[in-house]
């Protein structure tokens, strides 16, 4: 790619517009929705003005609103606050296109916190954080008591305790220009209440995978180092976001990814923007549909967890591409033409040179027979001495330009003042 960058060129509105497709998703999947399921998961609305994000909050189910809750929006550049009214609604407005950003309440001594979500071009985004027994995990982190301040941060050892790829976490893939824009969109979630100090998670793009960035929103212990993305601890306790995207150029109708993770992943997600005939086949989904929205049709795929190192693999076929033989013939022939065009001015030089220096031959064996017959005539006395001497003259000079022409070799021949008569002329006059 240089993806670098036309990945981050786009990548605020274009993710934003495959958020509002996942929250979709998210909302058709679940029929008999659970209150604590739907906390911190945020869902495009329509009826709310640009760039508005409302954040409820309700104590155990919907109809217990905490009303005056602090309620933060972090993200976009700034950090937002404002107090739930009566309807245990906060509204923050003016938040920035494309940008990512999450809400945040303590209530009753639980951090309630959203997922992050990117701000739609049109439209608003609401958000329920539910606090009580009836929250559940799902939406990064609610109903997680707050750690208790001070301490060392905490080692997690028994397998399923330390964190995982979890909450809304998945891959979206979408067509450029010969390249796969690819976005991870990964919750680190930190389920033990305490910080957890991990080595560097380490996730190694594909072979061939260009322009890797870090999108803005993501935490910052996520870095781009070369060919792979970087993720720092320690992991504090609930959501750490990571937002990251490369391009993967192809050349041909197919492409393949394989993608290993350092965390388990609690589910399988995958989110396709389909293309004319694109087909997408994964071994690790169970379950998939596609669905429209803005004019575009996406391919929502799921499959359940897989374990750290165990690879997503993904397969796209049907993809738009010019095939390079048309390309490679045309050079071929080129350079065809171009080795017949030097072998024929070669061979043709070689000729020319041959022909000339027959000829500046030809024209000293005349020259010399010309010098001859003049001083013959000269000795018999015949004819006058001045002309005589005139035409010695001329034909000596002429003599002299013709071996300077063969010892030179590669000169062009240049034709003489006047054609020297044939020796028996000269005899003759």
């Amino acid at each position: 790619m240089d993806m670098t960058r036309s990945v981050v060129a786009s990548s605020g509105r274009r993710i934003a517009a495959l958020v509002m497709v996942v929250g979709l998703a998210t909302a058709a999947a679940a029929q008999v929705p659970d209150i604590g399921q739907m906390s911190g998961v945020p869902l495009p609305s329509g009826d709310l003005p640009a760039g508005t994000v409302s954040v409820r909050v309700v104590r155990g189910d919907l109809t217990n609103n905490v009303t005056g809750q602090p309620v933060e929006l972090h993200g976009g550049g700034q950090d937002r606050r404002a107090v739930t009214d009566a309807s245990g609604r906060a509204v923050f407005e003016g938040v920035p296109v494309g940008a990512s950003v999450h809400a945040l309440a303590i209530v009753d001594g639980q951090r309630l916190e959203s997922q992050n979500f990117a701000m739609p071009a049109e439209g608003g985004m609401r958000v329920i954080l539910v606090s009580g027994a009836a929250a559940g995990s799902a939406g990064g982190g609610p109903g997680t008591p707050v750690p208790p301040a001070g301490g060392p941060p905490r080692v997690a050892t028994a397998a399923g305790e330390g964190p995982s790829f979890g909450g809304q976490s998945r891959l979206i893939l979408e067509l450029a220009d010969a390249a796969v824009d690819v976005y991870y969109l990964l919750d680190i979630t930190n389920p033990t209440g305490a910080a957890v100090a991990v080595e560097p998670l380490v996730i190694t793009a594909p072979q061939g995978a260009t322009g890797l960035t870090v999108l803005e929103g993501s935490s910052p212990s996520a870095k781009a180092d070369g060919s792979r993305f970087v993720i720092t601890g320690p992991l504090q306790p609930g959501v750490t976001s990571v937002q990251l995207a490369y391009q993967l150029p192809y050349s041909g109708p197919e492409v393949a990814i394989s993608q290993r993770f350092p965390l388990a992943l609690s589910q399988t997600a995958l989110f396709v923007r389909k293309t004319g005939d694109l087909r997408f086949a994964s071994p690790q989904v169970t379950a998939h549909r596609e669905m429209q929205s803005d004019g575009n049709t996406y391919i929502s795929a799921s499959g359940a967890g897989l374990p750290a190192g165990v690879p997503i693999e993904v397969a796209l076929s049907g993809l738009p591409y010019r095939s390079s033989w048309p390309r490679y013939l045309a050079l071929g022939l080129a350079g065809l033409v171009l080795l017949g065009g030097t072998w024929w001015a070669v061979g043709h030089a070689g000729e020319d040179a041959v022909a000339r220096r027959r000829a500046l031959e030809a024209q000293r064996e005349h020259l010399l027979a010309e010098l001859v017959g003049l001083e013959e005539r000269r000795l018999a006395g015949r004819g006058d001495a001045a002309r005589l001497a005139a035409r010695r003259d001329a034909a000596i000079a002429r003599l002299e330009h013709v071996y300077a022409e063969l010892d030179r070799g590669d000169a062009a021949f240049l034709p003489l003042s006047a054609p020297a008569p044939p020796p028996e002329q000269v005899r003759a006059g």
